[in-house]
């Protein structure tokens, strides 16, 4: 309990310093009787609470110092499991505010065509908490991993080593990665505008309305023709092409390499 309402401001700037931004929701300050300030804490979601690079965890009735021991525990008990994605998350940014190496156990990755364990170096998320961003010590490169995909996440006892190699991977709506960007613009009926946004949320807010309900343009930057290229060959009645390079070559070719045999 604080000892003098006076200081509520200053609390409530202090625990922006001192509580990652991701739980700063999960508490609040509450005067009492005009003399004190409560700081009152409700259930945490996630179950892990990571302050100033220290995990802590609900045991009872106390809060304690989170041990290998609890953390082994919890894995072994699947509260990682993939269906509980706060969870990865949660633990994600507890690695990336220790500076921690990670396992990402169970990752399944659509372009090796494997489930694997990935040991990396966390330190963004990208996507909108969708995708973390780590350095891949097996393959010494950044790599950007689908939150989604990751069976659990397994924080090690071992700081980072590669800061220095830690690069922004910038990404695409459609989740493709890379350094040379294209530029792309193709007008959307409303139904491929409709298919878009239901499954690449992030391209809501890029899209251009054009006074026509049935008309919406996407004037963007991608780093792959095989994210737009997928989303292009499903929808090709409903989109026009009106400057992106490569397009219709990647889509020429997939079609005579899969479709038409």
């Amino acid at each position: 309990m604080l000892p003098e309402k006076r200081d509520c401001k200053l609390k409530c700037v202090c625990k922006v310093n001192y509580f990652f931004p991701l739980y700063l929701t999960h508490f609040s300050l509450q005067s009492h009787d005009d003399k004190a300030i409560a700081v009152v804490i409700p259930p945490y979601e996630y179950g892990v609470v990571c302050v100033d690079g220290v995990a802590y965890i609900r045991v009872n009735s106390e809060t304690v110092r989170m041990t290998d021991a609890m953390r082994r525990n919890l894995a072994g008990k699947r509260i990682l499991h993939r269906k509980d994605r706060s969870c990865n998350i949660a633990f994600l940014q507890e690695a990336i505010s220790a500076e921690r190496t990670v396992i990402l156990h169970g990752y399944s990755s659509s372009n090796s065509g494997d489930v694997s364990d990935r040991t990396i170096e966390p330190f963004m998320f990208v996507n909108g908490h969708t995708r973390i961003v780590g350095y891949d010590l097996e393959k010494s490169r950044n790599s950007v991993f689908n939150i989604s995909r990751i069976g659990s996440v397994e924080i090690l006892d071992c700081r980072w080593k590669n800061r220095a190699d830690h690069k922004v991977v910038k990404t695409d709506i459609f989740g493709m990665s890379g350094e040379a960007p294209v530029h792309i613009n193709i007008a959307l009926n409303l139904r491929a505008k409709n298919i878009l946004v239901e499954e690449y949320p992030d391209a809501a807010p890029i899209l251009i309305p054009t006074g026509d309900a049935d008309r919406w343009l996407l004037d963007t930057d991608v780093y792959s023709m095989k994210g737009i290229g997928r989303f292009y060959i499903g929808l090709a009645a409903d989109i026009e092409i009106i400057d992106a390079p490569g397009l219709k070559d990647y889509a020429r070719e997939y079609s005579e390499k899969y479709l038409l045999q």
